[in-house]
């Protein structure tokens, strides 16, 4: 009796343990829902085998009835966090409908006609379709390894609500009735058919949000959070594998720099923080642009750059000009009214072979040139063989004194 009592807190201590991970997922990342679902799931898995546990310390029909209620919650929120976690939304009308029919057929073998085995049939096949539904909302979803390997263990979880009872009846003719579950091979074979799969699909489920946290990390480590385009270092990443893929299809590249003007005023005349509104402002324009293989980055306070592949010169300088309109439409509301603010562009096509910093350096030429004819304008490469180079500063020497080999500064710096 000793041994079986440790058997049945074994579940709900793993359950539990499980409910505890999830849930610090879900504490440490809030945009990690799902992982808050599948934490209630498994403590309300948890709290359905306590009260099994305990059931002889209470009316035996009102544990019966507890303890489904919770198992079933327990099947709605595992199939709802995994829905979630794959397909972005859950299927509630489905789940609350089946959640509904299967609770209706165990008080209907309950209360109407009394028959533990179709009771314990119904309450099986009921929540094998509660997670059955979330696992067709999710089968088209599942694409990476890990993926398919939660799909196929979510599978089996599906089946051995099926398999199990059907097994158990074929196999034992011992009476089966609500004094007798403790004993039943019925009891033993839930508990330990349950427990197996609940503590697999969390590992495997554990693996996967390790994966999504790895690479959340990783676009991180790459991405301006004030602007939400690429920093630095991840544009020379992104710069790097178009310029790669643009010497073996010999195709052309185009870049576009571009920087706020008078943007040490904005913040001195407004504040850092409305300072702060324009680059996030301006880095949500640039992003709208990154599509088609493209890449859009900030590399400097108020400077950002957008990176064209199989793009001429002529069709670059088209883009930077409907980017430059756009931003000078734009309304900031602030206290004493809406501003508007311009920006200046600098536009070069890539040379066969060229680096990045020999590309960004004629850009920046083109930028200058810009900013020494009136801001708010476009100049490309073209227009510097038209002017007095001895106007221009070398671009390189002034990439350098303005930090482009630094990490991204702060708006705030002007």
């Amino acid at each position: 009796m000793q041994a079986q009592s440790y058997f049945q807190l074994l579940n709900p201590l793993v359950f539990l343990l499980f409910a505890i991970g999830f849930l610090s997922l879900f504490a440490v990342n809030r945009g990690m829902k799902a992982a808050a679902w599948i934490g209630a799931s498994y403590a309300f898995g948890a709290t359905a085998f306590l009260i099994d546990f305990l059931r002889d310390s209470f009316a035996l029909i009102l544990v019966s009835v507890v303890t489904n209620v919770f198992y079933t919650i327990t099947a709605v929120t595992f199939a709802a966090g995994v829905a979630i976690r794959y397909r972005g939304h859950a299927p509630w009308n489905a789940l609350l409908l089946a959640a509904a029919l299967n609770l209706s057929a165990f008080a209907f073998f309950l209360f109407v006609r009394d028959d533990m085995w179709l009771r314990a049939f119904a309450v099986n096949l009921g929540n094998g379709l509660v997670l059955t539904i979330g696992l067709l909302a999710i089968r088209t979803h599942m694409h990476r390894a890990i993926e398919k390997v939660v799909f196929g263990v979510y599978v089996v979880m599906c089946l051995q609500f099926i398999v199990r009872p059907v097994m158990v009846f074929l196999l034992d003719d011992t009476p089966f009735t609500i004094e007798t579950y403790n004993d039943s091979i019925f009891f033993i074979a839930l508990h330990l058919s349950v427990g197996v799969i609940a503590v697999t699909m969390a590992m495997t489920l554990f693996v996967s949000f390790s994966i999504q946290i790895i690479e959340d990390l990783g676009e991180r480590s790459i991405t301006d959070s004030l602007s939400g385009m690429l920093n630095r270092r991840g544009f020379e990443e992104a710069a790097a594998r178009t310029f790669l893929l643009a010497d073996e299809a010999g195709e052309a590249v185009c870049l576009v720099l571009a920087d706020i003007d008078h943007f040490k005023l904005i913040n001195d005349n407004y504040g850092h923080g409305f300072g702060d509104v324009v680059i996030a402002r301006t880095g949500s324009l640039f992003r709208g642009y990154a599509n088609g293989g493209r890449s859009a980055g900030r590399i400097g306070g108020e400077e950002f750059v957008l990176l064209m592949p199989a793009t001429r010169l002529e069709d670059g300088r088209l883009f930077a000009e409907a980017i430059r309109r756009k931003f000078a439409a734009y309304k900031f509301h602030t206290d004493q009214g809406a501003l508007k603010f311009s920006a200046s562009f600098g536009v070069a096509e890539r040379r066969p072979g060229e680096a990045l910093t020999e590309l960004l350096s004629r850009a920046d030429a083109a930028l200058y040139f810009s900013k020494e004819n009136g801001r708010d304008r476009v100049s490309d490469e073209t227009d510097l063989d038209k002017s007095d180079p001895s106007k221009a500063l070398d671009a390189l020497e002034r990439r350098h004194r303005r930090g482009l080999n630094a990490p991204v500064i702060a708006s705030g710096n002007g």
